[in-house]
């Protein structure tokens, strides 16, 4: 186990050297703009950001100037997140450059894709989040409509038994009247009786 207050030495030159130290590709990325920026500027690696003079050059220049100190500022950002990915994104960007196409523009353009994205993902959370508060509440109206129901069935109900009269009584208390004119003789006293009874019986249902 090592001791946290052991010194280290990192190898390289100072001006080439990223803030975070030797670390892989971010770190080669630090150093190759600093490269690029002596190639075009004429200056030192420890003089950067100072821009060229600018008095001798024509607005297209000045313009082409601005683009590729677009790439170098990016490349030699001191936050190693907002570099270059890789050395195959910095060589597009100046490919774009050779191609006389604004570096600038496509980094608006994608900068405007990536808002409109989060816009869309945005819209469709909120989406997402009233569909389902519109089936959360349509569930809870769906049941309270069924128990509404439910209990406008049951009152219901209630009010017919309550209208119905009770007919059990009337069974048993009459059909040995009833059964009175089935022993008697086909004559039409018997028949008379029978019409009667079962006239009282219907009336009384």
């Amino acid at each position: 186990m090592k001791d946290v207050r052991a010194t280290y030495t990192l190898a390289g030159t100072a001006a080439y050297l990223s803030p975070e130290g030797q670390r892989k590709e971010p770190a080669d990325i630090f150093a190759l703009g600093k490269v690029l920026y002596e190639m075009l500027t004429g200056y030192g690696a420890d003089e950067f950001p100072r821009p060229p003079d600018l008095g001798s050059l024509s607005e297209k220049e000045r313009s082409v100037l601005n683009e590729v100190n677009a790439v170098l500022l990016k490349a030699c950002d001191d936050d190693p997140r907002k570099r270059h990915g890789c050395a195959s994104e910095l060589r597009e960007e100046l490919e774009l450059l050779k191609a006389n196409r604004s570096v600038l523009s496509l980094r608006d353009h994608e900068r405007l894709r990536r808002r409109f994205r989060q816009v869309v993902v945005t819209l469709a959370g909120a989406v997402a989040v009233l569909a389902l508060g519109y089936l959360i509440g349509g569930f809870f109206v769906f049941k309270n409509r069924a128990a509404e129901q439910n209990r406008q069935r049951e009152l219901r109900g209630l009010r017919i038994s309550r209208m119905q009269l009770p007919t059990d009584d009337w069974f048993s208390n009459d059909w040995a009247r009833l059964e009175r004119p089935r022993r008697c003789a086909p004559t039409a006293k018997c028949w008379n009786r029978a019409r009667r009874c079962l006239r009282a019986g219907m009336l009384a249902w």
